[in-house]
């Protein structure tokens, strides 16, 4: 099981506790984990809980998770989410902030309860990423599934 002492003393920063939040609805699920919308219970403020199906973390399913947090807790700029905390037991989660408006893909495909993207949108969009990709290289990440 992953313990606070496997973690770098950055990351224990970002430790923050399971019961902290309250999850509302699922809003997307992929292979190794669901995320949920969530309130932190003390201060109300929304955001985004991935909770990985992994009951214990060890091997290469740990190593996996303390590289996106490491990832997360290095990067700050106003054009990438940003990074609350993550959970260092079960149920292992990573909770960043949580945006309102639904994933871009669905808004790229006029999706019903998408917000309409107009050619402007569009292009400010994709200054947005260039300038969010730009904060990742800095920190010498690459971004390899950019949708």
């Amino acid at each position: 099981m992953a313990q606070p002492e496997e973690f770098t003393p950055e990351l224990v920063a970002f430790q923050v506790e399971p019961e902290w939040f309250k999850q509302g609805r699922v809003i997307g699920e992929g292979a190794f984990g669901r995320v949920y919308e969530a309130v932190h219970t003390d201060t109300g403020i929304r955001c985004a809980q991935k909770v990985i199906f992994a009951d214990v973390l060890e091997g290469d399913e740990l190593i996996d998770f303390s590289r996106e947090i490491s990832i997360l807790a290095k990067c700050d700029s106003m054009f990438l989410l940003s990074f609350f905390g993550f959970t260092s037991c079960h149920p292992y989660s990573v909770v960043t902030e949580y945006l309102c408006n639904g994933s871009l893909y669905a808004a790229l495909r006029g999706r019903k309860g998408s917000p309409r993207l107009t050619g402007t949108d569009k292009t400010a969009i994709a200054i947005g990423m260039a300038h969010g990709m730009k904060a990742l290289h800095a920190v010498n990440v690459i971004h390899r599934d950019l949708k």
